[in-house]
């Protein structure tokens, strides 16, 4: 395996594991604002 072919799927499984830390992160912080949000309404 050439070393370019390692770095594009290293950049790409660095790039899914942003996605789902940043996914995380967000339904972390916005899951229980819309679950306080809907029990007012």
């Amino acid at each position: 395996m050439s070393m370019e072919r390692m770095w594009d799927m290293t950049s790409t499984i660095s790039a899914i594991a942003g996605l789902f830390v940043s996914a995380i992160l967000v339904a972390r912080f916005y899951v229980p604002y819309t679950i306080k949000r809907s029990q007012r309404s």
